[in-house]
């Protein structure tokens, strides 16, 4: 019989590696027909559920001023202002941001499927606790789609950053150029090339808001 002694080595015990399992558009998109996500405040970016962030006051309140004043200039061009539905990506089949808003070409009657970023010549994020992953991780994504153009609508600085010249895939994506529209100015809705109208910040970031 085996006995045990003071100096015998204990064995080795190797951590488990566990590889993660990427989720797909297609699956993620199951599992929503399946009826498995029913009020959970999720998306998919990465491969990755992702928690969406709460949303506040002030970001319900410029969102819905954002649609409305968007929707004028843009009404004769035969485009659709959508917000917070999901944009199927190009470059990647394990996201499906969720802009705040978009545009795209075109009817809905046009899309009885999920939009391509290749549909959409604006999208807009209204960014307050989002600010920082507004300006990285979407943007990066956005300028890898070839979104012509991006804007941030900057509720902690109270401005609306307008990122124009996507690069595409490349080593560091990015927009060649940020213009920053602030109270007191307007904001040029580029559909394409064309300017469309103009949207005046402050009625976006008005001095009477509550939250001042």
């Amino acid at each position: 019989m085996a006995t045990a002694t003071a100096n015998a080595t204990e064995p080795t015990i190797q951590a488990a590696t566990f590889r993660p399992w990427p989720m797909t558009v297609a699956f993620y998109e199951r599992l929503i027909e399946a009826g498995v996500f029913r009020d959970e405040r999720i998306f998919l970016w990465k491969g990755r559920l992702v928690e969406k962030m709460t949303k506040g006051r002030p970001h319900t309140v410029i969102l819905t001023r954002l649609h409305h004043l968007v929707r004028p200039p843009t009404a004769s061009h035969k485009v659709e202002v959508e917000q917070e539905g999901p944009m199927r990506l190009l470059h990647r089949d394990d996201t499906l941001p969720e802009p705040d808003l978009k545009i795209m070409r075109g009817r809905l009657a046009d899309y009885p499927s999920i939009p391509t970023t290749k549909d959409v010549p604006l999208v807009v994020e209204v960014a307050d606790s989002s600010l920082a992953a507004d300006r990285s991780e979407k943007l990066e994504q956005y300028a890898i789609e070839s979104i012509p153009v991006y804007w941030i609508a900057n509720v902690v600085d109270r401005r609306i950053e307008v990122y124009t010249g996507p690069t595409g895939p490349a080593d560091a994506p990015g927009y060649a150029a940020c213009t920053i529209y602030r109270p007191g100015e307007r904001a040029p809705v580029v559909l394409d090339g064309v300017e469309v109208g103009r949207i005046d910040i402050d009625e976006i970031f008005p001095k009477t808001d509550p939250w001042l």
